[in-house]
């Protein structure tokens, strides 16, 4: 370049260089434009891909606080745990809302659509559990658990003043059962007390008591085995929910996991 120059007169090469520089000033700006506007792009991506990784992070916490939740509900039958379920809940929806709204790949968004319909099933289910579980009694004295052991223990004092023990031993071997059916949930506890109902009503009949104590005895003994009856139903019912509950969830986990392997993919490639 500087030999062809150098044949032309100094003013010509002067033209020349200027001539140069007045083209290449634009092209130079062009070039300038264009990277920043592709540094733009790519410093959105990576800040989408960024915000998507911590809304994914804060939802898988918030589902983790949700299943200790339910375990500690499951366990423990306290009530305060539904509302605790309730707010997590709640946090974990508009985590995931967030996630949704980063999302750029078509496929990402179907797997966090299928999440949400996951999650509003879980939690329609979680709710449902806890209903049966007030109705079956969170508390001694609440429920049908409350009912049956209300009416035992009326038999129970009845039965205290007298001095014939079989009754009492019958009734002993009917507790026994009930308490292995609430522990097992099998049915032949269930048919074992109802087998102990039948022989405390033939030996009461045979007992040396007054006809009006027999009467109050039968009576108290006949709502116990109703409430014990329906505690059974309830029992099951409980037992069918929260069955159910672990499968929604079971079908929800594996789309989980393949939405947070995007995620992170998409992370890493930014």
């Amino acid at each position: 370049m500087n030999s062809l120059l150098a044949r032309f007169k100094i003013s010509r090469q002067v033209s020349v260089t200027g001539g140069i520089g007045i083209i290449g000033l634009p092209l130079v700006g062009a070039i300038y434009v264009w990277g920043q506007s592709r540094q733009a792009a790519s410093q959105e991506v990576m800040d989408r891909a960024t915000r998507a990784q911590l809304a994914g992070n804060e939802f898988d916490n918030g589902m983790l606080l949700a299943r200790r939740a339910e375990k500690d509900f499951l366990l423990r039958s306290q009530e305060r745990y539904l509302g605790q379920h309730g707010k997590v809940m709640d946090e974990a929806r508009a985590a995931l809302g967030r996630l949704s709204a980063e999302l750029a790949d078509r496929e990402a968004q179907g797997l966090a659509a299928k999440i949400k319909d996951g999650v509003e099933a879980y939690a329609k289910q979680f709710v449902q559990l806890g209903a049966k579980m007030k109705e079956l009694g969170l508390e001694e004295k609440s429920g049908l658990m409350g009912e049956m052991r209300g009416a035992v223990r009326e038999v129970e004092q009845k039965l205290e003043g007298t001095t014939d023990l079989s009754l009492l031993n019958v009734m002993m071997e009917m507790r026994r059962n009930e308490k292995d059916f609430l522990a097992r949930v099998e049915a032949k506890y269930v048919d074992q007390v109802n087998a102990e109902g039948a022989k405390f009503a033939t030996l009461l009949e045979k007992v040396d008591f007054p006809a009006e104590l027999k009467g109050q005895i039968a009576e108290k003994m006949k709502v116990y085995l109703g409430a014990f009856a329906k505690v059974v139903n309830g029992t099951n019912a409980v037992a069918a929910e929260t069955k159910k509950l672990s499968e929604i969830y079971a079908q929800m986990d594996p789309v989980l996991t393949t939405l947070q392997e995007s995620v992170k993919t998409s992370y890493d490639a930014a």
